[in-house]
């Protein structure tokens, strides 16, 4: 079961579900979250982040056809789709990467510093009078 929980999204106009993998890195220090999103465009996609809440959201717009093409059967996806994703420990916001490739949406979010392991030296007291 993945830790980071994801709250709900906008019904789409067609029944087509969008896949999403959330994992933690293996060195525990970032998240990596992948959205197949086929068809759309870099600027049709958005990211919003913050404290703990990380929103993907896009938006297909119908594009203009010229009138004189006639189609038997066109399916093609227009509509709106947002996913927000609460993480299990708080982001820092300005180190997240995102990277659209072949359709994939793929999202590098590094933890905040105050959330990362952080090792504690132990200092040694001299006890006054021993030699």
């Amino acid at each position: 079961m993945s830790a980071i929980i994801d709250t709900g999204s906008k019904p789409m106009e067609v029944n087509f579900q969008r896949v999403f993998n959330d994992n933690e890195s293996a060195d525990k220090l970032h998240y990596v979250i992948e959205a197949a999103l086929p068809g759309f465009k870099l600027e049709e996609l958005h990211i919003t982040a913050v404290g703990d809440t990380l929103t993907i959201s896009a938006v297909k717009k119908e594009e203009e056809k010229p009138e004189k093409e006639l189609y038997v059967r066109r399916e093609l996806y227009t509509g709106e789709m947002t996913r927000t994703f609460t993480l299990p420990a708080v982001m820092d916001v300005e180190k997240i990467e995102a990277v659209f490739e072949h359709g994939v949406l793929k999202l590098f979010i590094p933890k905040a510093e105050e959330v990362k392991p952080k090792e504690i030296p132990i200092k040694v007291k001299e006890l006054a009078g021993v030699h």
